[in-house]
């Protein structure tokens, strides 16, 4: 099976010719988790065709100017996209998340607020769509986020949607919000870049338990 073939190949490392060691508990249950999400990812694929692979997990990135206090400043932003379907000549930009749950925020704006709260995985995907809007400008995005641990739902919806609960709306096509983004966006970073606005330790300390950077600021727990 795909599943065994990637315990030889990825997980154990071992030559095509010899067999697969008997797995352990843990093992299984790894298995059984991966046949899981193989089988969401198929039913989600087969209830959106016809389409294309335009790409996986390829790594895109963009220049972007800022206009700072001190002169303009340029900053590479990019990161690896899962993947990027073709479908009826437009773009789909497709994030996975094996777990979590989809959140949607009250505004833009909301995605720009730094607390416990924010949803920083459509922060995300969004960026790869401003990335992806300004290398193609004649496509239309699509952001879509597929969460593994629901995708085998008739009731799944992998599009993206912000507004306030009764008022929802669904992001088909990212340039109807592209504009609000760019422009949160550049003022943020802009931001970064203003001597007089101090760098200051997140209040939100969840962030910082799986933070490369903890034993720099000292906020460790014991």
């Amino acid at each position: 099976s795909i599943v065994n073939q990637f315990f030889k190949k990825d997980f154990f490392r071992i030559e095509e010719h010899k067999p697969i060691p008997e797995l352990n508990g843990e093992q299984l249950i790894i298995k059984k988790i991966i046949t899981g999400f193989i089988k969401s990812l198929l039913k989600y694929d087969k209830d959106r065709t016809p389409f294309s692979i335009f790409s996986l997990e390829k790594n895109f990135s963009e220049t972007l100017n800022i206009e700072t206090d001190s002169g303009k400043v340029s900053l590479s932003v990019g990161g690896i996209i899962d993947r990027i379907d073709l479908k009826d000549g437009n773009l789909m930009v497709i994030d996975y998340k094996t777990g979590g749950s989809a959140t949607s925020p009250n505004s833009v704006e909301d995605i720009f607020i730094s607390d416990k709260k924010r949803a920083s995985h459509i922060f995300q995907i969004l960026l790869y769509c401003l990335i992806l809007q300004k290398k193609y400008p004649e496509k239309v995005i699509t952001p879509n986020i597929l969460y593994m641990n629901m995708a085998e739902s008739d009731k799944f919806d992998p599009f993206i949607k912000i507004g306030l609960s009764k008022n929802k709306i669904m992001i088909n096509e990212f340039s109807g919000i592209s504009g609000d983004f760019y422009e949160l966006l550049n003022s943020s970073l802009k931001n970064l870049f203003n001597n007089e606005i101090p760098f200051l330790q997140t209040d939100v300390t969840e962030r910082c338990e799986f933070c490369d950077y903890k034993n720099i600021c000292r906020r460790v727990k014991d």
